[in-house]
């Protein structure tokens, strides 16, 4: 009987464990949130929230392509940056199996092996692919 309930604190004390990561990692997701917002609308790195509201609101005329660099520095700051692995503009084979390297314009799971063009780059955090390649598929 001791050694039941024992057990049955352990099962306890586990659980709670459990409980406290999922919560740690749920405020840990919240605390990058917010940090991408403030880092976004920063002043050094350009208010760019407030800018793209202003811009989409048709309320100030803004420089777009300040907004995009900044946009993009603010992202290289964060370790996220694209990278071209296969060249834009390059066309690729995409064979059955090999239709994982690349997010396609559609699904090509009824074609043995088609072309496709390499429309936009992967993209990483730090050393990691977190998007392949995007690939515009010819044909139907």
């Amino acid at each position: 009987m001791d050694k039941e309930i024992h057990l049955q604190n352990e099962i306890n004390k586990l659980q709670k464990d459990n409980i406290d990561l999922l919560n740690h990692g749920k405020t840990q997701y919240e605390k990058a949130l917010v940090d991408l917002v403030k880092n976004m609308n920063d002043n050094t790195n350009g208010n760019l929230l407030d800018r793209l509201y202003c811009y989409c609101k048709g309320e100030k005329e803004q420089n777009l392509m300040f907004i995009a660099t900044n946009f993009f520095n603010v992202f290289r700051q964060m370790g996220i940056s694209p990278r071209e692995t296969i060249k834009l503009g390059s066309s690729v084979s995409i064979e059955e199996y090999s239709f994982y390297n690349y997010r396609l314009n559609k699904d090509i799971s009824d074609i043995k092996l088609c072309e496709g063009t390499v429309i936009y780059p992967s993209w990483f955090y730090n050393s990691t692919e977190i998007l392949k390649p995007y690939v515009n598929v010819k044909g139907e």
